[in-house]
């Protein structure tokens, strides 16, 4: 290897290190900044806020649904609509794309 050769491949080292070096310290910027504190401004709200939100949700599983309504004499008396009949489709061309003669 030329001296010229080996001076490239030390730069290209080089510059790929400070590219990883840079890429790890902003990385490591954005994960530090999007950790939240604990005793950050409004952190005992959002507990709280999502102690209700789970509150919630345990409400739910304990509905009860009353079905007694399917057994309404009214509504076993109820029935489907006939079917309408469908006036009679005319086909169109068989190759809509073709030129008209």
């Amino acid at each position: 290897m030329s001296s010229s050769e080996n001076a490239l491949m030390n730069r290209n080292n080089l510059f790929t290190i400070i590219l990883i070096v840079l890429i790890g310290g902003i990385g490591y910027m954005w994960y530090s900044s999007s950790q939240t504190p604990q005793d950050a401004p409004g952190a005992e709200e959002a507990a709280a806020t999502f102690t209700q939100s789970i509150a919630q949700l345990e409400r739910l599983r304990t509905i009860d649904i009353d079905t007694t309504i399917f057994q309404d004499p009214v509504f076993v008396s109820l029935e489907a609509p006939p079917v309408p009949i469908e006036a009679p489709v005319t086909p169109g061309r068989t190759n809509p794309f073709l030129k008209f003669r």
